[in-house]
């Protein structure tokens, strides 16, 4: 932007730096009342300069120590007296527009971005952008912001593996109930309309909170670990602490056996897997194992069964599978 030719660049300068004299101001509100373009162009000097000394409203961005720099050498430039003319204080209007400019452009570049994930019918697996790994159950969806807390907002059933960062909590939001990790594997179903919110973690630890309502006293907080999970209704000011069962499934595809008896075993993979496992004899239907499995094939799943006790494995012709031996 440069000034019209009819008006010193300096005195305008001045002016809008409040460095004119009585007779300087006195000019320029003429110039700028001769014409309409002139008042606009001082309109938009004055502009530039009420950014370069007020105030930032710049988020996110370290503004005071970069405007520190220039403002100083400002401050340096106006110890000239007031009534000689300044070469240099159009420059610093300049600068100061270019630090604006500059830490605009860094707040929209350092910004987190927003990624929102849908699953309608079928689970979907993606890669939040801190390279945690979520399952999102069918009907649900969630929302994240990977910024200095990794902040997900959750409407529904979702599976996460946390990407360990101690400097950046990971918070799952749901509307009654906050879910803080640094790094593990956990599932929280809370579905807006419910009365219910779960947390199951499958390693690892979280820090589960109720979240306090308006005029309400703080919620209760609970510390789950490995193996353990909490269910919150509506209404209630307490969270109780409960041991997972025996036979947990995860994101819709890991199943994970606690000392489940073989028996259940079997029936939890014939569902999933639609196969069909019978157990030869009656004194192996107890034995208890303890094992995750993910995406193995069924038949893949039963030879590490049948490893596990040195059981043997009798493939039938209709695709079925026999476990038989004499105990656990």
């Amino acid at each position: 932007m440069n000034p019209s030719p009819d008006i010193d660049s300096d005195l305008l300068a001045s002016y809008v730096a409040g460095e004119a004299d009585a007779a300087q101001q006195a000019v320029v509100e003429q110039w700028a009342a001769s014409a309409p373009e002139h008042a606009r162009e001082l309109e938009r000097l004055r502009s530039v300069w009420s950014w370069s000394e007020g105030p930032s409203q710049v988020a996110d961005v370290d503004v005071d120590s970069a405007w520190k720099k220039v403002s100083t050498q400002m401050d340096e430039a106006r110890v000239i007296p007031l009534g000689r003319p300044k070469r240099s204080t159009w420059a610093w209007v300049a600068a100061a527009a270019a630090v604006v400019g500059v830490l605009l452009v860094g707040r929209v570049l350092l910004s987190p971005t927003q990624q929102e994930l849908v699953a309608t019918t079928v689970h979907n697996n993606a890669l939040l952008e801190d390279s945690s790994q979520v399952v999102l159950s069918p009907a649900s969806r969630l929302v994240a912001v990977m910024g200095e807390e990794r902040s997900v907002e959750l409407d529904g059933q979702a599976y996460f593996e946390v990407k360990r960062d101690e400097q950046r909590p990971f918070v799952v939001h749901t509307t009654h109930v906050d879910v803080t990790v640094l790094g593990t594997a956990f599932e929280v179903t809370a579905f807006d309309g419910n009365d219910t919110v779960t947390v199951r973690v499958r390693h690892g630890k979280v820090r589960v909170a109720i979240r306090q309502a308006q005029g309400d006293s703080a919620g209760d907080t609970l510390v789950l670990t490995a193996g353990e999970q909490t269910t919150w209704v509506r209404g209630d000011r307490l969270l109780e602490r409960e041991v997972i069962g025996p036979v947990e499934r995860w994101a819709g595809r890991i199943i994970q056996f606690n000392n489940a008896p073989l028996q259940q075993v079997v029936d939890e993979l014939n569902s999933v897997y639609d196969s069909r496992i019978v157990l030869g004899t009656a004194a192996i239907s107890g034995c208890p194992l303890t094992a995750s499995f993910g995406d193995e094939p069924i038949d893949e799943i039963v030879r590490v069964i049948a490893n596990t006790f040195g059981f043997e494995i009798i493939r039938n012709a209709d695709g079925s599978f026999t476990l038989t031996g004499d105990g656990c």
